[in-house]
Protein backbone atom coordinates (compact mmCIF):
# COMPACT_ATOMS: atom_id res chain seq x y z
CA UNK A 1 0.00 0.00 0.00
CA UNK A 2 2.85 2.41 0.83
CA UNK A 3 4.22 2.07 -2.72
CA UNK A 4 1.09 3.45 -4.36
CA UNK A 5 1.74 6.70 -6.28
CA UNK A 6 0.43 10.08 -5.21
CA UNK A 7 -1.66 10.35 -8.36
CA UNK A 8 -3.26 6.94 -7.78
CA UNK A 9 -4.06 7.85 -4.19
CA UNK A 10 -5.70 11.09 -5.31
CA UNK A 11 -7.77 9.31 -7.96
CA UNK A 12 -9.00 6.75 -5.47
CA UNK A 13 -9.87 9.42 -2.90
CA UNK A 14 -11.66 11.66 -5.40
CA UNK A 15 -13.40 9.08 -7.59
CA UNK A 16 -13.69 5.98 -5.38
CA UNK A 17 -14.16 7.93 -2.13
CA UNK A 18 -11.44 5.93 -0.37
CA UNK A 19 -10.89 8.69 2.16
CA UNK A 20 -8.74 6.56 4.46
CA UNK A 21 -5.96 6.73 1.87
CA UNK A 22 -5.43 10.40 2.68
CA UNK A 23 -3.36 9.37 5.69
CA UNK A 24 -0.70 8.14 3.25
CA UNK A 25 -0.36 11.63 1.79
CA UNK A 26 -0.20 13.14 5.27
CA UNK A 27 2.58 10.71 6.18
CA UNK A 28 4.52 11.52 3.02
CA UNK A 29 4.25 15.29 3.18
CA UNK A 30 3.82 15.94 6.90
CA UNK A 31 7.42 17.01 7.50
CA UNK A 32 7.75 19.32 4.49
CA UNK A 33 4.40 20.99 5.24
CA UNK A 34 5.35 21.48 8.90
CA UNK A 35 8.76 22.94 7.99
CA UNK A 36 7.15 25.38 5.58
CA UNK A 37 4.53 26.40 8.15
CA UNK A 38 7.30 26.87 10.74
CA UNK A 39 8.60 29.76 8.69
CA UNK A 40 5.35 31.62 9.27
CA UNK A 41 4.63 30.63 12.89
CA UNK A 42 5.75 32.09 16.20
CA UNK A 43 5.94 28.73 17.97
CA UNK A 44 5.95 24.98 17.25
CA UNK A 45 2.33 24.78 18.39
CA UNK A 46 1.30 27.47 15.91
CA UNK A 47 3.24 25.67 13.18
CA UNK A 48 1.32 22.48 13.95
CA UNK A 49 -1.98 24.37 13.76
CA UNK A 50 -1.00 25.85 10.40
CA UNK A 51 0.06 22.42 9.13
CA UNK A 52 -3.27 20.90 10.16
CA UNK A 53 -5.11 23.72 8.41
CA UNK A 54 -2.96 23.16 5.33
CA UNK A 55 -3.78 19.46 5.19
CA UNK A 56 -7.49 20.22 5.50
CA UNK A 57 -7.18 22.67 2.62
CA UNK A 58 -5.19 20.15 0.57
CA UNK A 59 -7.82 17.47 1.15
CA UNK A 60 -10.70 19.77 0.21
CA UNK A 61 -8.91 20.76 -3.00
CA UNK A 62 -7.70 17.35 -4.17
CA UNK A 63 -10.34 17.36 -6.92
CA UNK A 64 -8.63 20.46 -8.35
CA UNK A 65 -5.27 18.74 -8.80
CA UNK A 66 -4.78 18.29 -12.56
CA UNK A 67 -1.32 16.74 -12.61
CA UNK A 68 0.17 19.63 -14.59
CA UNK A 69 2.87 19.89 -11.93
CA UNK A 70 4.23 17.40 -9.44
CA UNK A 71 1.89 16.81 -6.51
CA UNK A 72 4.69 17.90 -4.16
CA UNK A 73 4.93 21.22 -6.03
CA UNK A 74 1.16 21.63 -5.74
CA UNK A 75 1.34 20.90 -1.99
CA UNK A 76 4.12 23.45 -1.47
CA UNK A 77 2.27 26.08 -3.50
CA UNK A 78 -1.05 25.58 -1.74
CA UNK A 79 0.56 25.58 1.71
CA UNK A 80 2.63 28.65 0.94
CA UNK A 81 -0.39 30.59 -0.31
CA UNK A 82 -2.40 29.56 2.74
CA UNK A 83 0.36 30.72 5.11
CA UNK A 84 0.63 34.06 3.32
CA UNK A 85 -3.15 34.52 3.43
CA UNK A 86 -3.26 33.72 7.14
CA UNK A 87 -0.45 36.17 7.76
CA UNK A 88 -2.20 38.95 5.83
CA UNK A 89 -5.21 38.56 8.08
CA UNK A 90 -3.14 38.64 11.27
CA UNK A 91 -2.63 42.31 12.05
CA UNK A 92 -0.23 41.50 14.90
CA UNK A 93 1.95 39.10 12.93
CA UNK A 94 5.11 41.22 13.10
CA UNK A 95 5.77 40.90 16.83
CA UNK A 96 6.99 37.77 18.56
CA UNK A 97 6.17 37.54 22.29
CA UNK A 98 9.07 36.53 24.50
CA UNK A 99 6.83 33.97 26.21
CA UNK A 100 7.10 31.55 23.28
CA UNK A 101 10.83 31.21 23.95
CA UNK A 102 10.62 29.89 27.49
CA UNK A 103 11.32 31.35 30.91
CA UNK A 104 14.88 32.50 30.39
CA UNK A 105 16.47 29.74 32.49
CA UNK A 106 19.41 27.84 31.09
CA UNK A 107 21.83 25.38 32.63
CA UNK A 108 24.48 26.03 29.97
CA UNK A 109 24.72 29.82 30.14
CA UNK A 110 24.18 32.75 32.45
CA UNK A 111 20.73 34.37 32.77
CA UNK A 112 22.13 37.49 31.07
CA UNK A 113 23.38 35.49 28.09
CA UNK A 114 20.07 33.62 27.85
CA UNK A 115 18.09 36.87 27.83
CA UNK A 116 20.42 38.38 25.22
CA UNK A 117 20.05 35.31 23.00
CA UNK A 118 16.26 35.53 23.25
CA UNK A 119 16.27 39.23 22.47
CA UNK A 120 18.38 38.60 19.38
CA UNK A 121 16.07 35.79 18.30
CA UNK A 122 13.03 38.04 18.73
CA UNK A 123 14.72 40.76 16.69
CA UNK A 124 15.65 38.28 13.94
CA UNK A 125 12.14 36.82 13.82
CA UNK A 126 10.56 40.27 13.64
CA UNK A 127 13.02 41.23 10.92
CA UNK A 128 11.98 38.18 8.89
CA UNK A 129 8.32 39.12 9.35
CA UNK A 130 9.04 42.57 7.92
CA UNK A 131 10.39 41.20 4.63
CA UNK A 132 8.24 41.68 1.52
CA UNK A 133 6.01 38.67 0.90
CA UNK A 134 7.86 37.19 -2.07
CA UNK A 135 11.26 37.61 -0.43
CA UNK A 136 10.07 35.89 2.73
CA UNK A 137 8.44 33.07 0.74
CA UNK A 138 11.66 32.42 -1.18
CA UNK A 139 13.71 32.58 2.02
CA UNK A 140 11.47 30.12 3.88
CA UNK A 141 11.47 27.65 0.99
CA UNK A 142 15.25 27.92 0.72
CA UNK A 143 16.25 27.81 4.37
CA UNK A 144 13.40 25.92 6.06
CA UNK A 145 12.68 23.38 3.31
CA UNK A 146 16.21 23.34 1.87
CA UNK A 147 14.97 23.60 -1.72
CA UNK A 148 17.19 24.65 -4.59
CA UNK A 149 16.41 27.66 -6.77
CA UNK A 150 14.94 25.57 -9.59
CA UNK A 151 12.44 23.94 -7.22
CA UNK A 152 11.54 27.27 -5.62
CA UNK A 153 10.96 28.74 -9.08
CA UNK A 154 8.53 25.92 -9.90
CA UNK A 155 6.60 26.45 -6.68
CA UNK A 156 6.44 30.23 -6.95
CA UNK A 157 5.85 30.23 -10.70
CA UNK A 158 8.83 32.47 -11.49
CA UNK A 159 12.21 32.20 -13.21
CA UNK A 160 15.29 30.86 -11.41
CA UNK A 161 16.98 34.22 -11.89
CA UNK A 162 14.10 35.89 -10.10
CA UNK A 163 14.50 33.49 -7.18
CA UNK A 164 18.20 34.29 -6.93
CA UNK A 165 17.36 37.99 -6.89
CA UNK A 166 14.67 37.53 -4.21
CA UNK A 167 17.03 35.57 -1.97
CA UNK A 168 19.80 38.14 -2.38
CA UNK A 169 17.48 41.04 -1.57
CA UNK A 170 15.96 39.09 1.33
CA UNK A 171 19.40 38.53 2.86
CA UNK A 172 20.35 42.21 2.48
CA UNK A 173 17.02 43.48 3.82
CA UNK A 174 17.03 41.01 6.68
CA UNK A 175 20.49 42.04 7.80
CA UNK A 176 19.60 45.75 7.65
CA UNK A 177 16.32 45.27 9.48
CA UNK A 178 17.87 42.97 12.07
CA UNK A 179 20.63 45.45 12.85
CA UNK A 180 18.11 48.28 13.08
CA UNK A 181 15.91 46.32 15.47
CA UNK A 182 18.76 45.21 17.74
CA UNK A 183 20.58 48.58 17.72
CA UNK A 184 23.70 46.63 18.67
CA UNK A 185 27.13 46.35 17.07
CA UNK A 186 26.98 44.85 13.52
CA UNK A 187 26.81 41.07 13.58
CA UNK A 188 26.59 38.76 10.62
CA UNK A 189 23.22 37.00 10.43
CA UNK A 190 23.61 33.29 9.76
CA UNK A 191 20.54 32.48 7.64
CA UNK A 192 21.49 28.83 7.34
CA UNK A 193 20.68 28.34 11.01
CA UNK A 194 17.39 30.24 10.90
CA UNK A 195 15.20 29.73 12.78
CA UNK A 196 16.93 28.52 15.96
CA UNK A 197 15.31 25.63 17.80
CA UNK A 198 12.65 26.86 20.20
CA UNK A 199 12.13 25.45 23.67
Amino acid sequence: MSEISDVEIIKRIVFAHEKDLYSLLVDRYGKVVYRLCSGFAISPADAEDLAQEAFIKIYLNLHRFRGEAKFSTWVYRLTLNMCLNVERKAATADMLPLSVLGDGKSTAESPEKAVEKKERYVALYNAINRLPERQRAALVLSKMNELDQKRIAEIMGIREGAVESLLSRAKDNLKKCFLTLTMRHPTRVCLVQWPPAMA
